[in-house]
């Protein structure tokens, strides 16, 4: 089999390919471009045709790096992964490099386009070929296209040299996993490997697909679950599992995360678990879920917030005030709304210094602090926190 099946479209039977022949195959897998890349992984191929063309040569795989604009994970794999000695000579020594770049258009608008989807459609269909959804992606294919092995999301230097190694080999690369998977062997390694390799859908007739049969990574999860019995689902193993995967209020494991709160945190720290039960709890609320009488703090704070929400709080000194028990307590919750506020009465404060206070500028001043000290990596994090400071020496 020169190629898997080139899109999950036939998922509900609502479309018929059967105009997708091997030659159709052919030409959508040559269509994905790449850039003449200088940077310590040779991503040399203009196309996919020409890296396949060298693969079949030089007897090596293809190892695909689907990146894109304003990807921040990208950027840090452009500047501390890739350039690492024994990441460039692994890589450049076992693999055809291939790059690919979801370009962005200058626009003023956030959304994305319609000439940039016509733009980037090869690079969605290559994506979709392989089920990866999202950057930055990595795909490792053999010369005849066949998928060997992917993984989704950043990867430090030691992650990538493995992920590599795996695809090398018969026992750890997706092909292989997926198998035992289907074997019904859900041990916690295999389950790991194959969640982080395998996408969430993403087109419209993948989802209602998802939302009438369920998802095969919904499955995996329930059949993994069943191998382990609920006095350990606070382990280590099955909170990396809950944390990273279990999003559905109902489900068990989500319940058990509610009833044993105080022990996952013990476990795991506050932070943590009290980020995995807000955004779990804000989806379900916001798909219309009742959460008045749930009696649970994180509960009352997003019910606290939708009502200072509807205030519609124009004065900044106000705003401040109101949200900064919020802010203070669960800063980690709110990093970026956070920085956001946080901005803007600093640049109001520049703008017309009579209109801030003191008081609400030493708030936000608290906030960054706090924010930073959780989360020093972001730059623009830091930047406000500075100008903030700088701003209220200037007053005092």
């Amino acid at each position: 089999m020169i190629l898997k099946n080139l899109t999950l479209i036939l998922l509900i039977g609502i479309v018929i390919i059967s105009s997708c022949n091997q030659s159709h195959k052919q030409k959508t897998i040559h269509a994905l471009k790449t850039e003449i890349d200088t940077s310590a992984i040779h991503f040399k191929s203009k196309t996919l045709e020409e890296a396949i063309k060298i693969s079949k040569k030089r007897e090596l795989p293809i190892f695909i790096y689907f990146t894109a604009d304003g990807c921040r994970s990208c950027v840090k794999m452009d500047r501390t992964v890739f350039p690492d000695s024994i990441v460039m000579n692994f890589i450049n020594q076992n693999f055809i490099c291939a790059k690919s770049h979801w370009k962005r258009l200058p626009s003023k608008e956030g959304y994305i386009t319609k000439e940039e989807m016509e733009l980037n459609s090869p690079i969605d269909d290559i994506m979709q070929l392989y089920e990866v959804n999202g950057t930055p992606s990595f795909v490792v294919i053999d010369s005849e296209g066949s998928l060997l092995h992917k993984k989704i999301g950043f990867m430090n230097p030691k992650q990538l040299v493995q992920f590599g190694r795996d695809a090398l080999g018969d026992e750890n690369n997706y092909t292989a996993i997926e198998k035992k998977i289907n074997d019904g062997e859900y041990s916690f390694e295999n389950v790991k490997q194959y969640l982080t390799s395998t996408s969430e859908p993403s087109s419209v007739l993948e989802r209602i697909s998802v939302s009438i049969f369920g998802s095969k990574k919904e499955k995996v999860i329930e059949n993994y679950f069943k191998t382990q019995d609920e006095s350990i689902w606070s382990s280590e193993n099955n909170w990396y599992i809950i944390e990273r995967y279990i999003e559905d209020y109902d489900s068990r494991q989500f319940q058990y995360l509610l009833e044993h709160t105080e022990e996952f945190k013990e476990n795991f720290g506050s932070i943590r678990v009290d980020n995995k039960i807000y955004h779990t709890l804000a989806q379900y609320e916001f798909n219309g879920g009742d959460i008045q009488n749930l009696n649970y703090p994180i509960a009352e704070l997003i019910l606290r917030k939708k009502q200072l929400k509807i205030q519609n709080i124009s004065d900044l000194n106000l705003y401040a005030e109101k949200y900064n028990s919020i802010y203070t307590n669960y800063y980690y919750l709110f990093e970026y709304e956070i920085n956001n506020l946080c901005w803007q009465i600093y640049k109001k404060s520049k703008q017309d210094s009579a209109t801030i206070e003191n008081n609400t500028i030493k708030k936000a001043i608290n906030w960054m602090e706090l924010v930073c000290s959780h989360n020093n990596e972001q730059i623009e994090y830091r930047d406000t926190f500075e100008k903030l400071q700088k701003q209220l020496s200037a007053f005092e």
